[in-house]
């Protein structure tokens, strides 16, 4: 709905990263914000994305960009490395007040002898995981707003299976049409554009609450994904 986002979705140099991993044709599925304020108790359960979006196959990626710093005490995003080659995992859905999640769902399995990746970040960072890849983040425990701006790239052969979805295409050609495209907003806060971001966001809101069946398939990922699932982009 603002032309400033639309411009970073669209950044030759995230899009470089985005393409690396996903190929030439790539649709942003969603962005969102995930903001803690300072001395806050919200934190990000661990989960994997993959387990209740609905998106098929998985070559899904999310991009977090860091609008402000985000050190270790910022509650910063934090990563089981290699999880994303595994099967989905079956989540609770807690509703946790403190639980910055739609359903506050989380992984069920002991996660204490599994080693972790934390990805602190300087403002203007980003990193990229897969949507397989479990994470999740603590509390904000410093004396500073932690704010980041999360992007989800899909491959364009992706659809969703729980019904019609939007997406807006940012690199190459959508020969699939699996979703309805939006456009580029041409007015800041325009009537259009807010109309169509409130009809997004309603239907987004349907999907994510709809329960997704767990496959337990080999896991569908971009041979260009890392072991770990896991990149961090510099400045």
């Amino acid at each position: 709905i603002q032309r400033w986002a639309w411009d970073v979705a669209t950044n030759p140099r995230i899009l470089a990263c985005v393409n690396g991993v996903l190929g030439d044709n790539v649709l942003l599925w969603s962005t969102n914000w995930f903001i803690k304020e300072p001395g806050d108790r919200k934190i990000v359960s661990f989960h994997q994305d993959a387990s209740y979006w609905g998106l098929e196959p998985h070559e899904v990626i999310t991009a977090w960009i860091a609008l402000s710093d985000a050190p270790t005490e910022s509650g910063p995003m934090v990563f089981i490395p290699g999880s994303h080659k595994g099967d989905l995992i079956d989540h609770e859905d807690t509703y946790a007040p403190n639980n910055l999640l739609t359903r506050g769902q989380v992984v069920k399995k002991d996660l204490s002898d599994e080693e972790l990746i934390e990805a602190p970040l300087e403002a203007g960072q980003m990193s990229l995981h897969h949507v397989r890849t479990i994470h999740g983040s603590r509390a904000n425990t410093s004396d500073d707003r932690r704010i980041g701006m999360v992007l989800r790239y899909c491959s364009a052969r992706v659809k969703q299976t729980k019904g019609a979805d939007t997406a807006v295409l940012v690199s190459g050609k959508d020969e699939h049409q699996h979703f309805e495209l939006l456009n580029k907003p041409r007015n800041d806060l325009g009537e259009t554009e807010m109309m169509a971001n409130k009809e997004a966001i309603t239907q987004m809101g349907r999907l994510l609450m709809t329960l997704s069946l767990i496959h337990i398939s080999e896991p569908t990922r971009p041979e260009r994904i890392s072991d770990a699932g896991v990149g961090v982009e510099k400045k």
